[in-house]
């Protein structure tokens, strides 16, 4: 790229009593050296700045506070990572930890994705049956700040409730360590497959990584005799050609099939097409529609000690509701009974 100057000077010639305005130019950028001339010295010599010349500066000037003007998250609440991973929301499993609080258990939560910030702000919107968007947007109502408020000082004295953020460097010994000082009742860890196995990957890959991950989450609940309750995600394979997601596509590991009691798979339910209309003139039109996807099938795909099983939850924010639903609801599809087994009786 490059950048183009120009300006206006006055040039004189006193010999000939000549004077005139003249208008020079310069062009600056990288490479310029490089562009053939037929007379060499009309050459650009090569750059030894290193300062970009595409690079503008500007002022900003503050105007009070205002609506939100910028990125956020969808109604999926998901994005991608630098290696194109999908994140998994942690409203659930916040949601799960919310629930052992309200029943007297000591909480650990480390999530490796969030800040602490973010962490307290979905709690809080939780507690106070808020939509998480309108609070990131900066666009509550007056009774919404003061339930928000009410949410926050709500927890502000919840000495059992731990959170922690991750920031995708926590080793599996600095959480083992977590539970030895607090002696939490229950380890809530959201990303697990962010985290590194004690001493530091070292030149692991992921999947070698992940494996170590897995190994020594499943000592600390048997040392520490706790139980960890832990998010991961499905391989990328899950989802395309009509695999379902299973204990055989678990993104990066195999051990979590293995090594864990109770595997819950979480899986986008039926889509809701959502009109956006407008109104103009008294006629109420449609100007555009959005694809909403306000349910989730949830599957017990591993159980040691019961039964496995289906069902559906809502996914809804405003105010939050994960409740219970009909698997036909949240699917979209209707669920035939299975037949019992004769043929003993043949």
């Amino acid at each position: 790229s490059f950048f183009f100057f120009k300006q206006k000077t006055a040039y004189d010639i006193k010999e000939c009593d000549w004077s005139s305005d003249v208008c020079s130019s310069d062009l600056y950028g990288v490479g310029l050296h490089k562009i053939p001339c037929l007379i060499e010295r009309k050459k650009a010599a090569k750059r030894t700045t290193g300062i970009n010349t595409v690079d503008s500066g500007f002022t900003i000037e503050s105007e009070g506070v205002g609506d939100y003007c910028g990125i956020y998250l969808d109604g999926d609440h998901l994005y991608c990572l630098w290696d194109f991973t999908v994140t998994h929301n942690t409203h659930l499993l916040l949601k799960a930890a919310r629930a052992a609080y309200d029943e007297g258990k000591s909480i650990l939560f480390v999530s490796m994705e969030m800040t602490l910030a973010q962490l307290a702000s979905r709690i809080a919107c939780h507690k106070a049956d808020l939509d998480p968007m309108l609070v990131r947007k900066g666009k509550l109502s007056y009774w919404g700040r003061k339930m928000l408020k009410e949410a926050v000082g709500y927890y502000t004295t919840a000495h059992n409730f731990h959170l922690f953020a991750g920031n995708f460097n926590k080793r599996v010994e600095d959480v083992d360590m977590l539970v030895q000082e607090l002696g939490p009742d229950i380890i809530y860890i959201d990303g697990m497959y962010l985290m590194n196995p004690s001493g530091g990957r070292k030149g692991m890959g992921r999947y070698e990584s992940s494996a170590y991950v897995t190994d020594e989450l499943k000592r600390i609940t048997l040392m520490r005799d706790r139980p960890i309750v832990a998010t991961t995600q499905f391989g990328r394979a899950a989802g395309k050609g009509g695999e379902e997601g299973s204990l055989e596509n678990i993104g990066y590991t195999d051990t979590i099939g293995t090594h864990a009691s109770i595997v819950v798979g979480i899986k986008r339910g039926r889509k809701v097409v959502k009109n956006i209309k407008r109104e103009r003139g008294g006629v109420v039109e449609v100007i555009n529609t959005i694809d909403t996807y306000p349910f989730r099938h949830i599957e017990i795909m591993k159980n040691r000690d019961g039964a496995l099983g289906e069902f559906g939850i809502n996914f809804g924010f405003a105010p939050t509701n994960f409740e219970e639903v009909s698997l036909e609801e949240a699917t979209g599809t209707r669920q035939i009974p299975a037949k019992p087994d004769m043929r003993h009786m043949k």
